[in-house]
């Protein structure tokens, strides 16, 4: 992102809202958890490109932009809430362990990169997310098993990173 961090904070801000919204046409019944979650690699993808000093405007712009989406769809502010947070910090994680394994800038054009990318930084980042965002579909006193919650966010949140991640990488390069 060429532009100063709040212009780039605004378009990113936008574009997470729209592939929220597109997301979230593909909730999982009964589970009622998205099944693949594409803002979050694109939030993760602008994060490693960027200076760290512009993580919090850009992990703002992503979490507003997050529970606008969720509200948007009808869900209670609470829950609503508990998305947000369980995205930010996967989304915050994900980038923080990627940059620290790799260094910067990152291309995907090193094994250590790709290694990085999957086994350092999307695996445990989110399993988090998931973690939390199934415990915060349990507390809505939602009827449905932590484990299978957890499946469907975990494979959700890994295909958005994933696919989206790498090709906002290899856009910028």
């Amino acid at each position: 992102c060429p532009w100063s961090v709040k212009t780039c904070a605004a378009l990113m801000g936008l574009a997470y809202l729209l592939l929220a919204r597109f997301s979230l046409l593909f909730v999982v019944q009964p589970e009622q958890v998205a099944g693949f979650w594409l803002p979050n690699g694109l939030l993760i993808g602008v994060l490693v490109l960027r200076d760290r000093r512009d993580w919090l405007c850009l992990l703002a712009s992503g979490c507003g932009a997050n529970l606008i989406a969720n509200l948007w769809m009808g869900n209670p502010l609470g829950l609503s809430l508990g998305f947000t947070v369980a995205n930010g910090v996967e989304s915050w994680f994900a980038a923080y362990a990627l940059v620290r394994y790799v260094g910067s800038p990152i291309t995907l054009s090193r094994l250590r990169e790709v290694f990085g990318l999957v086994v350092i930084s999307a695996v445990p980042a989110c399993l988090c997310g998931a973690v939390l965002g199934t415990t915060m579909v349990l507390l809505g006193e939602h009827q449905v098993s932590f484990w299978s919650v957890l499946r469907v966010w975990l494979v959700g949140d890994l295909l958005g990173l994933l696919l989206v991640t790498p090709l906002v990488i290899a856009w910028s390069t």
